[in-house]
């Protein structure tokens, strides 16, 4: 007798899916739409109460609202357990000194200008239960400087650890 999918296997596909989408480098729109006569079937264990904004701090995926393989930026799921950092992004240095030829210091013009690569992963929080409706988690195209740029820029010696 089969076992009946859960909603977290469903989400895992999904991610291991589009995963497999963006590494075949396929663009959004490739993805199957709904077949003739098919219907979305809405989710009937998610109350119709749920908040997926239960605090200033704390954000979960409204499943429900699932349109692709990303979690739009403005839904991704966020919790903080000790407040947000505040950052002014204008005054950010990133200084990387110690073991190295060169120390350097790059605001993050700088490093935007350096050889940027995307990441596309999924994400879910060890924190998730059947009370969060699965909210902690998510896909993501992420956008950043590998390390290894920032360390050969500033020389790292070789028995630096």
């Amino acid at each position: 007798m089969a076992r009946a999918q859960s909603r977290r296997d469903i989400l895992k596909t999904l991610g291991l899916a589009g995963i497999g989408l963006s590494i075949a480098n396929l663009p959004e729109f490739a993805l199957p739409a709904l077949a003739q006569g098919e219907t979305v079937v809405p989710f009937s264990d998610i109350p119709a109460n749920f908040n997926p904004n239960m605090n200033a701090v704390t954000r979960t995926y409204d499943i429900r609202k699932i349109e692709g393989p990303f979690t739009p930026p403005d839904q991704f799921f966020t919790t903080q357990h000790y407040g947000h950092p505040a950052v002014d992004l204008a005054a950010y240095r990133l200084k990387v000194s110690g073991m190295v030829t060169s120390p350097v210091s790059l605001s993050l013009d700088d490093l935007k200008k350096m050889n940027g690569r995307d990441l596309i992963a999924g994400f879910e929080c060890s924190g998730n239960s059947p009370r969060l409706m699965q909210g902690f988690a998510g896909n993501g195209k992420w956008t950043g400087i590998p390390l290894r740029l920032v360390f050969d820029r500033a020389g790292i010696h070789r028995d630096a650890r």
